[in-house]
């Protein structure tokens, strides 16, 4: 791995990650709608939608972290 790729690996994850926050706090917010009152039946399914969404991004930005991790564990040049 070249420190080029080492900078888009590292761009990568942070991007995922910003995505993962942005997912989260949506979700967070919906679910701040509990509190106030009882959900529909369309509000629920929104939100089983939403955490659907979050782990399958949060999942998404797992991958790569590890794979940013291994990078800096091995260092620049080839990495199996």
């Amino acid at each position: 791995m070249t420190k080029t790729d080492f900078e888009h690996l590292h761009t990568e994850c942070s991007a995922a990650l910003t995505e993962y926050a942005r997912i989260a706090t949506s979700l967070c917010m919906m679910l701040e709608d509990c509190a106030e009152q009882r959900l529909n039946a369309g509000q629920r399914s929104a939100i089983a939608l939403q955490r659907r969404q979050e782990i399958e991004i949060f999942s998404e930005y797992q991958k790569v972290r590890d794979r940013l991790l291994h990078a800096a564990r091995v260092g620049f040049g080839s990495i199996d």
